[in-house]
């Protein structure tokens, strides 16, 4: 019996394991870019902030563009999960 949904039953295997391994590799590299975001000085903790007694507009921009890749991450890998139970329910 098949136990992938109606809507996907007529998708090759094949084509969703390269599908989620897409979105797995663009969830790791989303990752890889938030943490070199976070290695740059505008994007440093509070307390190099209080330290310098500065947070402008490179601060938040930097912040943001972190926050931004983070989501992004996020939003690829909880794709890439359910693709990758879809895939574990159809092998059963």
């Amino acid at each position: 019996m098949n136990t992938l949904p109606r809507e996907t039953r007529s998708v090759p295997q094949d084509k969703l394991s390269a599908l989620r391994d897409s979105l797995q590799a663009q969830a790791d590299n989303a990752y890889i870019a938030y943490l070199a975001l976070c290695k740059k000085d505008a994007a440093l903790g509070w307390e190099i902030k209080v330290k310098r007694g500065h947070f402008g507009q490179a601060e938040i921009s930097a912040h943001k563009a972190a926050a931004e890749m983070l989501g992004r991450h996020r939003a690829l890998q909880e794709v890439a999960n359910r693709v990758d139970q879809l895939l574990k329910k159809a092998a059963k």
